[in-house]
Parts: structure tokens; C-alpha cells; sequence
């Protein structure tokens, strides 16, 4: 199993809404015969490369794989019935799929079919593997991070907004290669205008995430470097005019953060990164709509300056703790990252 969760890793940043999944084939004799791992979206499923590897080998072998195998027809096909025409006697998961097309309908395919069945094994480490993917199907929404720079003394930058650079080349290696784990990334029109960031990957492998920019009361200019290339940004807004996705108006008359995470939904984008700074990452904050924090620590004190969280004011019994939190040290600075715990 922890072979097929290593395997399952390669897929990560290319599937999209689809889990990241690897799978093991072993004979009779326990020798290892086939490996495969879901690569892209719309791509053959772990078990099916697996199972082509492993050929006639496969019959009568165990099938290990880290997620109950589908048993419906998608962009693919239904995987319990190539498990169940391949021959193999016993198959190992680590847990059941919570996508309702899939979810305990896997495993009675296979036990229908007289195959042994083993789940459990590993189950920790599998979803936390695919925390993605598990909050997009339990909870209908993207997985949100919000990613911040930060100086010493907790300021994203000085008193007149500049913020080039708090951190140093090793620290936006790290954030590109955050970027190539989420399918879209959203800033807000003022951090659009102040950095004119392009948002995509170029310091680390993996694919650049489609761009959204927040239009609120401030025009973004169509100049941007954000608007170049092959997938140019979205702009996301309440006025059809000058907004290439339309969502419902908060309180404020500005766009409602929800109705634009079902259109994430409904286009397919299980991740989000939240790149835009304090005014937009307050907002997240205020509404509860984080999963994962990243704060990224330059070795500057500048005494005075922009607030990490704009309009998010908590005291000392009410504050956001990080769960499961770690700290990375690189070579010049580091990097806090966790899941907050809201009160």
C-alpha cells in the first residue's frame, strides 16, 4: 500500500477533480507484476494500467490500491468489472470513495463477484493524501488555500503597499510549487494592480493553475501580464460588462464568495489558491472558507505596515488556531503551513 501511494503522488497538480489514486498488482507468489497510477484527468485509472501491465499475470493475483475502485461509467469505464475480468482473487484498499456513484457500490461489485475484500489498510496516510479530493466530494466545494508573504513582525508589506520582495528565490520556488498543486488561483483587483503578478509556474514542474481575478468597485486593466498566454484570467464580478463570470452581489454590493465556488464546482476545479493579500484573505477568513494556511516568512522587520488579514480581528479566546501545523526552513526563510481551527 505504501507503494501504491507513492505511485498515487506522481499524479499530483494533472487530475483535477478526479483522486489521486496508484495500484499494485502481486501474483500468487507475492511478486509484483504490474504498477500503474492515474496520470491526468480523463486518463485511464490506476487499476486499469496496472492490470494491463500485469497482463495474464494479474489472474489470481491482489490487487492493492489506495481508493475503492469505480464501478461506473465517467470519462472511463467501470473498473470493478476489468478487476473482476482480469481474474484477481483479492483486492486491498485503504477507504471507500465518498463519490455517491461510487461510494460502498466498489466494494459490493467485488464481493458480488466473489473477490476478498480488505479495506483499512494505510487509511491515514490515504487521505491525507487526498484531503483534496475528500473535501471536494463530502463537502461540495473546492479545498481552499490561503497563501501569504510575510516580514518578521507580521506585515505583508509597507505602509504605501509595496511588497517586492519580502521573500527571497528559494521562498518563490516553494510558492510556484504550491501553485502547480491547485487548479485555479484567485487575487484580488488591488494586488492585480499594485504587482501585476502573472500567476503562473515557472520556477517549479507541474501545471499553471487557471488564473481569476476578484473585480470589485476597482477596474483591472486588460493589460495585465495575468491576462497573456494560452489561458488568460477570469475576471469574476457582479457586472456582465466587465466580467467574464458573474456571481451574486454580497452585503457590500461586492462579489459573493460562494457563488463563485459552486462555479468552481460545476467547472470541474477541486482546489483553490488564494494569492491576492490581506483584503482578500480576510475575506476568506471572515467566512470560514479556509482549509489550509501557508505563510511564507522573509527575514525582514519593518516595524509599520499592511496587516497580514484585513477586517479580521479576533481576540485571544476567539483566535484561529493551526492544526496539525509544520515549519520548513529554507534558505532564506521559512514557512508555516496548517489547517485553522475556527471557534
Amino acid at each position: 500500500m505504501k507503494r501504491a501511494l507513492s505511485l498515487a503522488s506522481h499524479g499530483v497538480g494533472h487530475t483535477r477533480s478526479n483522486p489521486l489514486v496508484g495500484a499494485v498488482i502481486v501474483d500468487t507468489f507475492g511478486v509484483v507484476v504490474g504498477e500503474g497510477f492515474h496520470r491526468r484527468l480523463g486518463g485511464d485509472h490506476a487499476e486499469i494500467g496496472a492490470l494491463s501491465a500485469a497482463g495474464e499475470r494479474a489472474r489470481g493475483g491482489t490487487l492493492i490500491l489506495n481508493l475503492e475502485p469505480c464501478c461506473h461509467t465517467g470519462r472511463t469505464g467501470p473498473c470493478t468489472r476489468a478487476i473482476i475480468d482480469a481474474g484477481i482473487s483479492r483486492v486491498v484498499i485503504a477507504h471507500r470513495d465518498p463519490d455517491p456513484r461510487v461510494s460502498g457500490k466498489g466494494v459490493a461489485a467485488l464481493t458480488d463477484a466473489d473477490i476478498e475484500l480488505v479495506e483499512g489498510v494505510e487509511r491515514v496516510a490515504a487521505e491525507q493524501l487526498n484531503e483534496v479530493y475528500l473535501l471536494f466530494k463530502r463537502l461540495g466545494r473546492p479545498f481552499i488555500t490561503v497563501k501569504l508573504a510575510l516580514t518578521l513582525d507580521g506585515f505583508t508589506g509597507d505602509e504605501e503597499g509595496h511588497s517586492r520582495w519580502i521573500t527571497g528565490p528559494a521562498c518563490r520556488r516553494h510558492a510556484h510549487a504550491l501553485r502547480a498543486r491547485h487548479d485555479a488561483i484567485l487575487v484580488g483587483a488591488r494586488t492585480a494592480r499594485a504587482d501585476d503578478p502573472e500567476l503562473d509556474v515557472r520556477d517549479a514542474e507541474g501545471p499553471s493553475p487557471q488564473r481569476f481575478v476578484l473585480v470589485g468597485r476597482e477596474e483591472v486593466p486588460l493589460q495585465l501580464r495575468m491576462f497573456a498566454g494560452e489561458r488568460p484570467a477570469l475576471r469574476v464580478g457582479t457586472e456582465a460588462a466587465r466580467s467574464d463570470w458573474v456571481v451574486d452581489a454580497d452585503a457590500d454590493g461586492l462579489p459573493a464568495m460562494k457563488p463563485f465556488l459552486q462555479e468552481l464546482v460545476v467547472n470541474d476545479y477541486a482546489s483553490l489558491l488564494v494569492e491576492g493579500g490581506p483584503r482578500i484573505a480576510g475575506l476568506f477568513m471572515r467566512q470560514q472558507l479556509v482549509d489550509r494556511i501557508v505563510l511564507y516568512y522573509g527575514p525582514l522587520m519593518i516595524g509599520r505596515g499592511r496587516p497580514a488579514l484585513h477586517q479580521f480581528v479576533a481576540d485571544l479566546t476567539g483566535a484561529v488556531c493551526l492544526e496539525t501545523h509544520t515549519v520548513e526552513s529554507l534558505a532564506d526563510g521559512f514557512v508555516v503551513a496548517g489547517r485553522p481551527e475556527f471557534k
